[in-house]
């Protein structure tokens, strides 16, 4: 259904003259595929082992906090990001709103690397990129995605707390060790 979503987007997204976003979804394709390929993978692994999958049980995959000088380089990598692809839109393209398309692409590339790399910030940066887009689509009339991406928040606050909760919780194992 993920996959199904992102190929629709990309149509949606091509429509409305924002191009950040449509590259975005042939992006999240492309991460939606190879997620098929991995837990493809994993199962295959699971149903030969006699313990299990390691995913399963891998302690050893903690959740990490970036620091402040971890989010500044983002930050700036993300803005430079942001600032090169509104020009490039804005030069080259038709592109509707190319500063806040630009800006949700390359925030929503950094918060799903951080996610992928277990960092808890990742949530933080999720919550921006689904503010940017509530706003921008809607301005563009495109409400049910507006919608959407209201939910998306939702979910990201949610997990945000959750994963503060669970490196809290490792932190406090970790200490009561020591």
């Amino acid at each position: 259904m993920g996959l199904v979503q992102v190929v629709l987007y990309i149509s949606v997204f091509e429509q409305a003259k924002l191009y950040a976003d449509m590259l975005l979804h042939f992006v999240y394709a492309g991460l939606q595929l190879y997620g098929w390929w991995a837990w493809y993978q994993s199962s295959k692994r699971q149903a030969t082992s006699p313990v299990g999958s390691s995913l399963d049980q891998d302690d050893s995959l903690e959740i990490r906090e970036l620091g402040m000088k971890g989010n500044i380089a983002c930050i700036v990598v993300s803005l430079a990001m942001t600032t090169v692809y509104a020009f490039l839109l804005a030069r080259f393209t038709d592109a509707s709103s190319p500063l806040p398309d630009s800006c949700i692409a390359a925030f929503s590339l950094t918060a799903q690397m951080l996610l992928a790399w277990r960092y808890v910030d990742n949530w933080r940066y999720w919550i921006f990129v689904d503010l940017v887009a509530i706003g921008l689509f809607a301005f563009k009339e495109l409400y049910i995605t507006s919608i959407l991406y209201a939910l998306f928040l939702v979910m990201a606050i949610v997990g945000d707390r959750a994963w503060r909760s669970k490196m809290n919780e490792l932190k406090r194992k970790e200490s009561a060790v020591a």
